[in-house]
């Protein structure tokens, strides 16, 4: 807890909420900062119980509880959270809190995690585009759930062709078209799971990189569409 009372930079923290699958409700922040050798550090600096409600005021007394013990509270640059409601109510009662100084105001303080902008970005294309298709995601809260499931069942195409074939008595089969479109899909969303890898980086710096890959996986889609004038990408 003393490694930070001396150093005179700022750092950035990550933080999320989640309930494990046993119902355990857990609270998690980690700093990163540049060491005196410039390099990318960080550390786990809070992973609790979290008993009580996960809204926006106690979400924030945590971070304000682990950024006093570990003397940060003069030191913040920005933190990164999702995109829910709460964390956006959490950075609101953060610049209202008197023993947080933040640079600007805290006008830069809160960035937004870009890499689930993306999953939610591919969970609306591919439920917008296929609802009546019925396709269901893998997992909806986990990260390229969707590309990894198509990267797996397109290897094994013809053995699942045979298996569910076999087992349908109304006549609705998978066909070659089937997966034909299954793979200009997995094709599209290659470039979100190769984005997504790149915005994952801990120890390179990052966020340099999400506007020139946000631009590739526009001229991706556009590409794709030329290339499929009869399907349209969902995206």
């Amino acid at each position: 807890m003393e490694m930070f009372r001396t150093y005179d930079g700022c750092v950035s923290l990550t933080s999320d909420t989640w309930t494990s699958t046993f119902g355990e409700p857990f609270v998690c922040v980690i700093v990163h900062w540049i060491d005196d050798e410039w390099f990318l550090q960080k550390r786990i600096i809070c992973l609790e119980a979290m008993e009580e409600a996960h809204n926006g005021f106690n979400i924030k007394a945590r971070i304000v509880s682990c950024c006093k013990n570990f003397h940060l509270v003069d030191k913040i640059f920005f933190i990164s959270l999702e995109n829910a409601t709460t964390n956006t109510k959490a950075m609101d009662f953060l610049k209202e809190d008197p023993s947080i100084k933040l640079l600007l105001g805290g006008s830069l303080m809160h960035v937004k995690c870009y890499i689930q902008i993306l999953k939610l970005c591919v969970q609306d294309g591919l439920e917008y585009g296929f609802r009546k298709k019925e396709i269901s995601l893998d997992a909806p809260t986990r990260w390229n759930s969707t590309y990894k499931l198509l990267h797996d069942a397109i290897a094994y195409c013809d053995v699942l062709t045979d298996m569910y074939n076999e087992s349908r008595t109304d006549g609705r089969f998978i066909t070659n078209d089937h997966w034909s479109l299954a793979k200009i899909i997995h094709d599209v969303l290659e470039f979100f799971d190769h984005a997504t890898n790149i915005f994952s980086y801990v120890y390179e710096p990052n966020i340099h990189m999400v506007i020139l890959e946000c631009i590739k996986i526009v001229h991706s889609i556009k590409e794709t569409s030329k290339a499929n004038p009869d399907v349209t990408v969902p995206f």
